[in-house]
């Protein structure tokens, strides 16, 4: 996997908006004056953790009861999207007694409108199994 970019132009993203942990590459935070590297797995990890969690200022539902720590756990074991995907699916069953199709609904949804794309016209879409 190569990182996301413009023509294998050197970049950075500028921001203070931790959504944007979702994208590898190098950031920087113009009000903490700091710069550091997401790697591949951290951002992913980054965007299935925003499944679980959630979003208040984007209005996007996320398992009732888990923040970032509880995330964290219940995500620590995955080391790819179709574990991550089981993960999370199991997550909304569990704490919110949702029926399967229900949770991967919910998942599914939550991917969609929290993935940012790295290319034109990128759609995220659930792993294949």
């Amino acid at each position: 996997s190569k990182l996301w970019n413009d023509g294998n132009k050197p970049f950075i993203i500028a921001t203070i908006d931790k959504d944007l942990d979702n994208i590898p590459g190098w950031h920087y935070n113009f009000v903490q004056k700091h710069k550091y590297f997401v790697t591949i797995p951290e951002a992913t990890k980054n965007f299935w953790t925003q499944i679980l969690v959630g979003d208040v200022a984007d209005n996007i539902k996320g398992v009732k009861g888990i923040g970032p720590v509880k995330a964290a756990k219940l995500l620590a074991d995955c080391s790819s999207d179709s574990q991550y995907y089981k993960a999370c699916i199991r997550a909304f069953m569990d704490k919110e007694g949702l029926s399967q199709v229900d949770a991967i609904n919910r998942v599914d949804e939550n991917g969609v409108l929290l993935w940012i794309r790295r290319y034109p016209n990128e759609i995220w879409e659930p792993p294949k199994p």
